[in-house]
């Protein structure tokens, strides 16, 4: 049986999708090496709506330092050293966002977007069962957070 492959519309996400799972290798099967993949993009993908997205300015507050959270968004990790970002994943990111909903109410004076919170649900439900392994390398993780970091 041939192996599958993806073609997408730009080189350069396909060579960072292929980079990723390069780096990612070492780190069980295929199928875990893709959850870590989505669960670093999601929360790339988080912070940039979070950034620019007007319906998600309601949530920004949640993040500065009233809350202590400024150090959950994706961007932290790229301030962390190489040793410490699956510590920090795993005890600081994945617990915190496995309780959006209930952390976004702290914040919340109003109803948000069915889109917000949507994008909330599914930051939960991924996020609930996430603990990426010893088996990820946190010199490989370093470089994996910079490649998602490009734009």
């Amino acid at each position: 049986m041939g192996r599958s492959t993806v073609h997408y519309a730009d080189n350069k996400t396909n060579n960072i999708l292929k980079a990723l799972h390069n780096k990612l290798r070492p780190a069980g099967t295929p199928v875990q090496r893709v959850e870590y993949i989505i669960e670093l993009l999601l929360l790339r993908i988080f912070e940039v709506k979070l950034k620019r997205d007007d319906e998600f300015k309601e949530l920004r507050p949640l993040f500065n330092s009233d809350h202590g959270n400024e150090s959950k968004l994706f961007y932290h990790l790229q301030t962390i050293g190489s040793e410490n970002i699956l510590s920090a994943l795993n005890k600081e990111f994945f617990p915190f966002y496995s309780n959006i909903l209930q952390e976004a109410r702290k914040v919340l004076k109003e109803n948000l977007s069915i889109k917000v919170q949507d994008q909330l649900t599914l930051i939960h439900e991924v996020f609930a069962n996430s603990n990426f392994t010893n088996n990820v390398q946190s010199g490989n993780l370093e470089d994996i957070i910079a490649l998602i970091s490009e734009e």
